[in-house]
């Protein structure tokens, strides 16, 4: 419960500036998308097996972040309840701000939900879709 803790720190810290230039989850979000055209091959760092690298850059807090041809994902632990949901929004914000020409569409299904976003190129999403709900999943692909 401790390390939750402090990843929600660590990425509430990384979100909390107005200003987002400099910000390192801005940063690497804005180097993942500028990936995308090239298949995230700027992206891929060790074989992971079955077309599948583990990614060179991790989003602040995130684990299990990897890489194929087609998108780029993370996995960010986090606290159930009320700390999930706190992360949602902040993460809805600064996404929002580090791409403002994006456009925005929320997924309800049941059990969770994810936020789009559609930037030039690629679709953005990032969501609680985790059974349990303790779970932050990022995803990058080449919009269609």
């Amino acid at each position: 419960m401790r390390t939750g803790a402090c990843l929600i720190a660590l990425v509430a810290v990384a979100v909390a500036s107005p200003a987002l230039a400099g910000e390192p989850l801005c940063d690497a979000l804005q180097q993942v998308v500028a990936a995308v055209p090239s298949g995230f091959t700027p992206l891929r760092g060790d074989a992971a097996g079955d077309g599948t690298w583990k990614a060179s850059i991790a989003l602040p807090g995130a684990t299990d972040c990897s890489v194929t041809a087609d998108s780029y994902a993370c996995q960010v632990p986090v606290p159930a309840g009320d700390m999930m949901v706190m992360m949602d929004m902040r993460l809805v914000d600064v996404v929002g701000a580090c791409f403002p020409e994006a456009s925005h569409r929320m997924e309800i299904f049941d059990g969770g939900k994810v936020d789009h976003y559609a930037v030039p190129g690629a679709d953005l999403g990032m969501g609680d879709i985790s059974p349990d709900h303790t779970v932050m999943t990022f995803r990058v692909k080449k919009s269609p």
